[in-house]
């Protein structure tokens, strides 16, 4: 396959070194054979497929995915406050949930909180566009996270190595734990003004269903925690923790693994956090990422919230700008009339007659379901999906208890998954970029790339990549895509 003067000047405007990749792949036949990335193929799992291919970027380039990363995120973490003054009826009202569910998001959120959130922005880069978000996932139970894995693996690959010791290239990534243990040790820290020689983290999951489930120890996470703490203040000590919720317990206003006080909890439940830890969390006595916070923050009608605000007064010129150039004009499925380009519109006619351009998305849900590509779709399909869209879901008859267990918080969640309500968005469409396919070959892929923040700490990333011909055009893993890690390079 000829490489294209599009696709060369696509991956430079990653980095040269990019460039200079395509040039070796073409001088080096064993490199376009899957067969040659045995060790990385053997990662694959059912939410991740590798790509023999790795992504490079530039210092530049870094920049300015930093940038986007960082101030998308300060944007959607202003909604609540800024747009609904925290009025649990307010957020009721839009979001279409109980205001005792809209409580629960709120529950012990203050500006300190906010700012220990850990996440995952979803990004396109376009050549009409720039880059600009299509998701924000601000949880804690990220996909990629094992990217420290992916890269030590690549950079193992005997062909990729090679390519590498030939043209001196420096890879610069910093380990993704490492970031993390950093954002947790600095928040600790910060918070507790009192002086502390020793920084506890658990990190907690799900209870399991055996009776007699034991906590776990990563001796490799374990050491390099510690090694961040020494680098910090060597008279540091702690211990990185992992467990369940019944392996912690609350004593004199302060949460304890044992007999070790615990400074920062991160769950791995999907937003529940047990009350009788919430009552040292409002406290101030114990930090904890992300908690029931993460449902608000992650649903994607945020998009639609910053896209409808981006000449508000509730935001500063420079937050103005930044939802300009990073938000993709994206509004909530209703019958009404809004604006697109600074002129005045029908929604439901304008979905309907702009189809090509155009984006049909469920607010919640993951895997990209039930995401129509307008292009992709024939104009009877569109018209079936625009009626389907606009017909309005009510949450279900849901109690929250202040005290809920883990079993009740999941069925609350499954049930608020249940509900259909949809965004429309325009579509962005990613550069061309030439990467491995099959067994002996190449082809040009879009991309979706991922980007973590930890509080803000941009903290590196991976991408999802799809063939351009594939017919739905939704990059995501459950759809056929595969993953790519990114290096960071001189340029």
């Amino acid at each position: 396959m000829l490489i294209t003067n599009q696709i060369r000047e696509s991956h430079e405007r990653l980095s040269k070194t990019g460039s200079r990749f395509l040039d070796f792949v073409n001088e080096n036949p064993e490199s376009l054979k899957r067969s040659s990335y045995k060790d990385l193929l053997a990662l694959n799992d059912y939410l991740f497929k590798m790509q023999p291919w790795p992504t490079f970027i530039s210092q530049q380039t870094k920049k300015e995915i930093m940038e986007a990363t960082i101030k998308t995120l300060q944007l959607i973490k202003k909604i609540p406050k800024s747009i609904f003054s925290n009025d649990s009826k307010k957020l009721s009202d839009y979001y279409g949930i109980p205001v005792a569910l809209a409580d629960r998001f709120l529950d012990g959120v203050s500006d300190e909180h906010l700012e220990n959130l850990m996440g995952r922005g979803d990004f396109i880069v376009s050549p009409f566009a720039g880059i600009k978000c299509i998701e924000y996932n601000v949880n804690t139970n990220l996909g990629g996270i094992q990217t420290p894995v992916w890269e030590s693996t690549y950079l193992r690959i005997p062909i990729i190595s090679k390519f590498l010791r030939e043209h001196g290239i420096k890879i610069h990534n910093k380990n993704l734990f490492s970031c993390l243990f950093e954002h947790l040790i600095d928040s600790t820290l910060n918070t507790f003004s009192h002086a502390i020689d020793e920084i506890n983290v658990a990190f907690v999951s799900q209870e399991k269903k055996e009776r007699n489930q034991q906590t776990n120890v990563d001796p490799y996470l374990d050491l390099l925690f510690k090694n961040v703490l020494a680098f910090k203040d060597p008279r540091l000590k702690g211990e990185v923790i992992f467990c369940s919720y019944s392996h912690l317990k609350t004593s004199g206003d302060y949460v304890f693994y044992k007999d070790k006080k615990v400074h920062f909890i991160i769950e791995w439940c999907f937003g529940f956090v047990p009350d009788t830890i919430m009552e040292v969390f409002r406290m101030g006595n114990v930090l904890i990422a992300n908690g029931a916070i993460c449902w608000l923050l992650s649903t994607k009608l945020n998009l639609a919230l910053l896209s409808e605000h981006e000449d508000s007064d509730i935001f500063s010129p420079g937050e103005k700008e930044s939802i300009k150039k990073y938000i993709p004009w994206t509004r909530k499925v209703q019958a009404c009339e809004t604006n697109y380009r600074g002129e005045n519109i029908q929604l439901r006619d304008f979905i309907l007659s702009n189809r090509e351009t155009l984006v049909l998305k469920p607010l919640v849900g993951s895997g990209g379901k039930d995401i129509y590509i307008g292009k992709k779709t024939t104009e009877k399909e569109w018209k079936e999906l625009v009626e389907l869209a606009f017909v309005k879901e009510d949450w279900k008859d849901i109690k929250v208890e202040r005290d809920m267990t883990q079993e009740q918080w999941n069925h609350l969640i499954e049930n608020a998954l249940d509900v259909k309500s949809w965004l429309v968005q325009e579509n962005i469409e990613s550069y061309p970029y030439l990467y491995q396919i099959g067994e002996n070959g190449y082809t040009e892929h879009h991309a979706a790339w991922g980007f973590f923040i930890f509080g803000s700490r941009y903290s590196g990333g991976w991408l999802r990549i799809l063939p351009k011909d594939n017919p739905r055009g939704i990059i995501n893993s459950h759809q056929g895509a595969e993953v790519s890690s990114i290096f960071e390079v001189d340029r």
